[in-house]
């Protein structure tokens, strides 16, 4: 074997590496970059994410809706969150503070003042507590359905994601994703690798 036809079995390979792995790194560069459209030969040129922003966040928004967030989700955190109890302490607290006024009169006129402000009181709390309870399941879906019709999970997630400048965006992707677009890269190299080497087999056959 000459000295040039080893000169290539080292080189080939070497060379198919450094192109896979370079080759790699411009296109998970060219998700984001460049930010704003470059003229190239009468091309615009533009990256994935600037150039596809609002489809890419409506998309993720909708995504997010159908497949990781439902209303009925919202509905059994609500379940769980035991609303019933909740609301009854609210209504509770409500009433103490509105029908608290006792009178301080020691008398027969304040004393049956008293009387009856309680008596008002506990059957008050006792009448929301029941009403409360026998349709704490209705009002949840009411409230639940109220939500879907005023609450757009897809809007509001694409509005979110669009109100991200480019940098920012870039920077919240490639923090979460910094390591496999490594491997990525380093994938890049050695399948570059490997075909220089089966182009080195392929010419050394050839001469033969």
């Amino acid at each position: 074997m000459s000295w040039a036809m080893i000169f290539q079995a080292v080189t080939i390979p070497i060379w198919g590496a450094f192109i896979g792995w370079i080759t790699t790194y411009l296109a998970i560069l060219m998700i984001f970059r460049p930010r704003n459209p470059v003229n190239v030969l009468g091309f615009k040129i533009q990256g994935i994410v600037p150039k596809k922003r609002h489809e890419i966040a409506m998309s993720i928004g909708r995504s997010v809706e159908r497949d990781m967030i439902s209303f009925e989700d919202f509905e059994d955190l609500i379940k769980q969150v035991n609303l019933e109890g909740e609301i009854t302490n609210i209504i509770d607290h409500y009433i103490e503070e509105r029908v608290a006024a006792r009178s301080s009169d020691k008398s027969f006129i304040g004393r049956t003042y008293n009387l009856v402000l309680d008596n008002v009181r506990g059957q008050l709390k006792q009448y929301l507590a029941r009403e409360i309870s026998e349709n704490a399941n209705e009002i949840i879906k009411t409230f639940v359905d109220r939500l879907e019709t005023d609450f757009d999970i897809q809007e509001i997630v694409a509005r979110r994601i669009n109100s991200y400048d480019v940098e920012t965006l870039e920077n919240v992707v490639f923090g979460f994703t910094k390591r496999e677009f490594k491997f990525l890269e380093i994938m890049g190299g050695v399948f570059g690798y490997l075909i220089g080497i089966i182009q080195v087999v392929i010419l050394m056959i050839t001469r033969v």
